[in-house]
């Protein structure tokens, strides 16, 4: 399965739900009052790159690479980990999404001094459009399937490796931050951002998980 270790997630605000099984900033805007440019030469002017990266911030820049307070069990050091689940999909309501979901995993002291190291678990993607299900602000629905990438990942192939199916429901709010839930049950999943158009993406809370 998805997630066979124990964790201790943070709470997300959102839409109400029961519990389901995991699958597991503000940007200032730019200045616009500049001078006029009367630059005869266009060259530099126009911007001929397609590529839309800058439209749909990095979620994953929250990320705290470390395993501070996740490194003992009621004061007893275990061996465990740091981990958040990231997940990101370009595309559309209309043709549906492709890409990437990606179990990253850091190591605490006791793990390291057992053999374990930082590591990260990866799937890739494919989303069609779905309802938002038990999540009635929400904007977008997707029917998720999530095919392992054993060439990719790091972790060991009995923490994750198994593929998975799931039904998610992105709340996209008028600053282009989305806030991502189960389906089904409105369980928050966690927070990103999305761009019209281009596609979005998530971060979970951090959490422990234990070995």
């Amino acid at each position: 399965m998805r997630l066979a270790l124990l964790f201790f997630p943070l709470v997300v605000a959102g839409c109400a739900g029961t519990s389901d099984t995991p699958c597991g900033t503000d940007k200032p805007s730019c200045d616009t009052g500049e001078v006029a440019d009367t630059d005869t030469d266009t060259d530099a002017d126009t911007d001929t790159d397609t590529d839309t990266d800058a439209d749909l911030p990095d979620a994953r820049d929250a990320v705290v690479n470390d395993a501070e307070g996740c490194q003992d069990v009621g004061g007893t050091p275990a061996a465990g980990a740091a981990r958040y689940f990231w997940g990101e999909y370009r595309g559309d309501a209309t043709s549906g999404w492709t890409g990437e979901e990606a179990a990253y995993v850091i190591a605490n002291d006791t793990w390291k001094a057992l053999g374990g190291e930082d590591c990260v678990a990866m799937w890739v993607v494919t989303a069609t459009p779905t309802t938002t299900g038990s999540c009635p602000t929400c904007e977008v629905g997707m029917s998720v399937t999530a095919v392992y990438d054993l060439v990719n990942s790091t972790c060991p192939e009995d923490m994750y490796a198994d593929d998975f199916a799931t039904t998610y429901a992105v709340d996209q709010a008028d600053d282009n931050s989305a806030t991502w839930y189960y389906a089904t049950s409105a369980e928050p999943l966690g927070t990103g951002f999305w761009s019209d158009g281009v596609g979005a993406n998530f971060l979970s809370p951090r959490a422990c998980a234990w070995f």
